[in-house]
């Protein structure tokens, strides 16, 4: 409930293609976990399907996440398109073993630390891989380029730990698509390039701004305090204040006289160590 509230509240596509893009790693490594502990092909397969359920959404949420930041404006039919590719990809993985459109020759292996999936690829497993690098190469020139254009410090900082954390996921992403012995045929080595990839971008999100954040937990938390807030600038001006706030003193922010006299009012019930009494 509270997910959907944020998704709800948050006016921004921007902010709600990051947030979708967490909901779907979340969704991704709980699916993975039961993978790890799935030891008969039946139940690998319900873990795999709730896995997708997750990564199908992962990459293309986070690459509408780029567009919207640099200020890319895709066509309506083309993000509908892409949206549909994923559906195809998630009915062929739900669909598993009755199709082999994504995998094929499926069996299970059981003589490691953790079972793993024997499988050949099918046809839209090989499209969805390069629609992947498809969103890493596209969005990476995206970041690259709107990067080199940003003249505010603090925006380029926040672009290049967002190229950082987009670079992180690829490599771990290249490495699956490699095949390294002994790594990457036990675990799936995407799982922390995801994890420390999203990590980064939230702390560059947060650490750095972005645009509708602030405005985001204004209006979200403090506006809904059941305490009256003010917050007030170094030449004791009133720069913003809650409903709560505003309902104790509906003059607040209209005459600069009375805002001057309701801080001061503050003050001394602070100093006092007394009651504010309104109303009378």
């Amino acid at each position: 409930m509270l997910s959907v509230m944020v998704l709800y509240r948050w006016k921004q596509q921007l902010h709600k293609c990051f947030f979708i893009s967490c909901i779907a790693l979340l969704l991704n490594n709980i699916g993975y976990l039961l993978e790890l502990n799935a030891w008969t092909l039946e139940s690998y397969l319900v873990a795999v399907k709730f896995s997708y359920l997750g990564r199908v959404w992962y990459a293309l949420s986070l690459f509408l996440f780029v567009a919207k930041l640099t200020e890319k404006r895709l066509p309506k039919i083309f993000r509908n398109a892409l949206i549909l590719f994923s559906v195809v990809v998630y009915a062929s993985i739900l669909l598993t073993p009755e199709n082999s459109l994504y995998y094929t020759d499926l069996s299970l292996a059981v003589d490691g630390i953790f079972p793993r999936l024997i499988h050949k690829n099918g046809i839209l497993h090989h499209l969805n891989m390069s629609m992947q690098l498809f969103y890493i190469g596209i969005g990476l020139i995206w970041l690259i380029a709107a990067r080199y254009r940003e003249k505010n410090k603090l925006k380029r900082c926040q672009f290049n730990m967002i190229i950082f954390a987009i670079l992180v996921e690829s490599v771990c992403f290249g490495m699956k698509l490699v095949g390294i012995p002994g790594l990457t045929d036990m675990y799936d080595i995407t799982m922390l390039g995801y994890f420390f990839g999203t990590i980064i971008m939230l702390i560059a999100i947060f650490s750095y701004e972005l645009p509708g954040t602030e405005e985001f937990v204004r209006e979200f938390i403090i506006d809904r305090l059941s305490e009256g807030v003010l917050a007030v600038d170094k030449e004791d001006r009133i720069q913003y204040f809650n409903l709560q706030a505003k309902e104790l003193y509906p003059e607040l922010g209209v005459d600069s006289a009375f805002d001057a006299e309701v801080l001061t009012s503050i003050r001394r019930s602070i100093k006092e160590e007394s009651n504010i009494v309104i109303g009378e």
